[in-house]
């Protein structure tokens, strides 16, 4: 890779570690809501019927919200922080200064980040809390007491609360970064395209494999983050650059023992691409970076399988 790509690819990375400190300084009010819930549950009575639970329930439900709605909230403003130092950043390193507004700040949140706004992320992450609390609370009515499910949910809670915070915060993190960045670069004369870069390792999703070293106009196209955790950037191409120079993950998965890209890939694909040299990877992607099922793939190449 260039020097502008490794750079490039490092800030990803460095990123993504600033997000794990945002979500470090969540646990807190994740042990909070645990405690919280445990006392609730110890204070239910006994019983085997689901309409004597459901006051209870209902304050689980309200406890959990309200802890992570009160951790997305602090992150925000985490968040918030960081666009208007990397807007700042961005704009000296092209340099064009266009401080972010309070509009453009806003419209950051608003916008769709992996297909979810913000408040869609939370919202998910809040659901997928409850609903586990409450399979397990739910025991009761088997004959399990309140001490005994309070017990085991003990750990478990703020665990469930944390790993919530962690998609919400990584994922709507990334995809504010990228927005603050292509505010800056919508207001320089000469940027007029964006080049996808993806880490590429055992850990590289299928769509990031398959948008590795794309091209897109400033405004247009796909933009990280492509799913919770992606650690894949754009750097701003002006009027005439060639694109950067990247490996591209044909050359790069050849280059890889076979024991990872059958990781990566699969027995069957693997094989495939170790018998027959001219066959591309990309191959076994469709345009939007999805995989192609093993019998669809045969019945676009017969006798490849």
């Amino acid at each position: 890779m260039t020097g502008i790509v490794d750079n490039a690819v490092r800030r990803a990375i460095a990123l993504q570690r600033l997000l794990a400190g945002t979500v470090r300084r969540g646990r807190g009010r994740a042990r909070e809501v645990e405690q919280e819930v445990i006392a609730i549950t110890m204070a239910t009575p006994p019983t085997q019927s689901i309409g004597r639970l459901q006051a209870s329930e209902r304050s689980l439900r309200g406890a959990i919200r309200v802890g992570l709605e009160a951790m997305v909230n602090e992150g925000a403003d985490e968040l918030g922080e960081m666009v208007d130092i990397e807007v700042a950043r961005e704009g000296r390193a092209v340099g064009t200064s266009r401080p972010l507004t309070n509009q453009g700040k806003a419209a950051a949140f608003a916008a769709a980040h992996d297909g979810r706004t913000m408040r869609e992320w939370a919202d998910a992450a809040i659901r997928s809390v409850q609903v586990r609390t409450l399979r397990a609370f739910r025991q009761i009515l088997i004959g399990r007491s309140p001490e005994n499910v309070a017990g085991s949910l003990r750990g478990k809670i703020a665990n469930y609360t944390l790993a919530g915070h962690d998609v919400t915060m990584r994922t709507v993190g990334a995809g504010i970064w990228a927005w603050g960045r292509e505010w800056v670069w919508r207001a320089h004369p000469e940027i007029d395209r964006v080049q996808w870069l993806s880490v590429l390792d055992g850990r590289t999703s299928d769509v990031c494999l398959s948008l590795h070293g794309t091209v897109f106009p400033v405004g247009e196209g796909a933009r990280p983050p492509a799913h919770p955790r992606c650690r894949s950037t754009v750097i701003p191409l002006y009027v005439g650059q060639t694109p950067q120079q990247t490996e591209s993950f044909d050359t790069w998965i050849r280059n890889q023992p076979q024991e990872v890209v059958t990781e990566i890939l699969g027995a069957q694909r693997a094989s495939m691409l170790d018998r027959l040299p001219a066959m591309s990877a990309s191959s076994f992607f469709r345009e939007d970076g999805t995989r192609y099922t093993l019998q669809e793939f045969n019945d676009l190449f017969p006798g490849l399988g």
